[in-house]
């Protein structure tokens, strides 16, 4: 039985990369980690997915990861 009123789940639908979403979720960590009164290395960390944004695209520029990149 097909209803003419069918709504919609999904609006937007953006498939991304593996690389994509590890720069999205390491930016969201940066930034909770910046928020967190626990002293987190947040240098560390933007060091650490650096190297590996570095592995994962060699011609990577290097710039810092920060919320406005995802």
């Amino acid at each position: 039985m097909k209803s003419s009123n069918r709504k919609c789940f999904v609006e937007h639908f953006h498939l991304r990369s593996p690389i994509e979403e590890f720069e999205s979720f390491s930016s969201e960590t940066i930034e909770r980690l910046r928020g967190e009164a626990n002293g987190a290395d947040v240098a560390a960390h933007q060091e650490a997915t650096a190297l590996v944004l570095r592995k994962l695209r060699p011609n990577w520029n290097g710039k810092d990861i920060s919320p406005a990149s995802g």
